[in-house]
Formats: C-alpha cells, sequence, structure tokens
C-alpha cells in the first residue's frame, strides 16, 4: 500500500513560536508514541549533528517538533553523546528526556533504551514511531501523513508497519505497532529498524517523501537545497 504527497506544500510547518498542537485527527482508541533518537556521537562530521541549525532552529529541536506537532503523545527523546548541551534544546518542549549511556554500543541499543522507557510509563500506546534528527526537512505534516497512514492500515490483516519511501527504499520516520516491539528490542549493533522494514515488506504501508533522501552524515551536505 502506497500513500503519494499531499503536494508541494507537504512539508510545511508552522514558525517555531506557535503553540504546540496535538493533531485532532490522531485524537483516539489508537495511539502513537515517538522515540527522537538523538543520541549519536556525530564522528564522521567531527560535531554534534544535533545541535547543526537549519532554518533557524537546531535538528533534534526540529525532529522533537515534528514528532509533537504531528499528534505523537508520548513523546521521548533518547540523549547520549553531548547530552547536556542537546537537552538545553528541547527542555522546554512537551518531550520526555532519557540519557542513554551506553550509545556507543549503536543505534540498535537507542532504539531499546527508548522502547524500554516507553513500555515502563503509564500510557500504553499502540504503536511506535522512530524519528533521526539528520533530516532537515522532517516536519509535522510528514509526521502526522505517516501516522494517518498506519492509522487507516492497522485495520487490515497484517500490517503492522509504516515507513517512509524515498530513492528507491524505506526508512525514518517509520511506524511499528505493538507487536512488533519485540523484534525492534532484538536489533543489534549499529543497525537501525530499516531491515525490518524491508524483510517483511508486505507489513509495511509506504508513505511517498522524497526529501526524507536530504541528511547529513558528512559536512558536504550541509549546503542543503532550498537553504
Amino acid at each position: 500500500m502506497i500513500v503519494r504527497p499531499a503536494g508541494p506544500a507537504a512539508d510545511a510547518e508552522a514558525t517555531d513560536g506557535e503553540q504546540v498542537k496535538q493533531d485532532v485527527g490522531l485524537r483516539g482508541p489508537a495511539t502513537i508514541g515517538a522515540l527522537v533518537l538523538a543520541a549519536g556521537g556525530s564522528s564522521r562530521m567531527g560535531r554534534p549533528k544535533q545541535l547543526i541549525e537549519f532554518r533557524g532552529r537546531t535538528l533534534v529541536r526540529n525532529a522533537t517538533l515534528a514528532a509533537l506537532r504531528g499528534g505523537c503523545r508520548p513523546v521521548w527523546v533518547v540523549l547520549g553523546a553531548h547530552a547536556a548541551r542537546v537537552r538545553r534544546e528541547v527542555a522546554d518542549l512537551e518531550a520526555r528526556i532519557v540519557v542513554h549511556r551506553g550509545f556507543r554500543a549503536g543505534l540498535a541499543s537507542s532504539i531499546r533504551r527508548g522502547l524500554a522507557e516507553l513500555r515502563r510509563g503509564a500510557e500504553s500506546p499502540e504503536a511506535v514511531m522512530l524519528l533521526l534528527c539528520d533530516q532537515p526537512w522532517l516536519s509535522g505534516v510528514v509526521v502526522r501523513r505517516l501516522a494517518r497512514a498506519w492509522l487507516r492500515a492497522a485495520r487490515h490483516e497484517g500490517i503492522t508497519m509504516a515507513a517512509c519511501e524515498y530513492s528507491g527504499t524505506l526508512g525514518t520516520p517509520a511506524v511499528f505497532a505493538r507487536e512488533e516491539f519485540p523484534r525492534l528490542a532484538a536489533l543489534g549493533g549499529d543497525r537501525g529498524a530499516k531491515a525490518l522494514l524491508l524483510g517483511s515488506a508486505k507489513r509495511v504501508v509506504r508513505v511517498s517523501w522524497e526529501r526524507g533522501a536530504i541528511d547529513l552524515d558528512s559536512e558536504r551536505r550541509l549546503r542543503l537545497p532550498g537553504d
């Protein structure tokens, strides 16, 4: 199942000064929590990726706002390297912080750490959305489209995941139903959840988002299209 983009303005987002509100379209018995994975050391860049500014805000703040504005609750931000500095960027938002001291073990360990906090909380979301900090065009609009796609598809037997599709592959942000939590927790090393998406493609609803291919994995990509 593929959901096409809403149009050229699909990535449009409100300004940072506007009030963060939960999207009414996501209220109901099915809830989606979010993990903003911001623990990495950015070794390839030589400086904290999470603190790079793009369009007036840091990438970690942008990813957290995207989750909140897209209607995800609760939103957990998983910190590791440069935790004190990164925490200040989201301290005023309606997000919860977990510091993952074992972040050097790889991305999978950050997913496990955040998932443990999510499952330990009083809320019991039906699914979790994973978001990274290296997609500068991430917005609440993208998150909301993905969440709605999963909510609609979850009614169909066998659909347990939703993911963005760009550059011929699947990636984050991505949604995983509660029955996928054990498989997420079983990931190891520096592997993210992409292997789960590609290995079970028939259980994934896809949302086209070509700007998802733009990331900040190297210094040469800092001059971004449209910047």
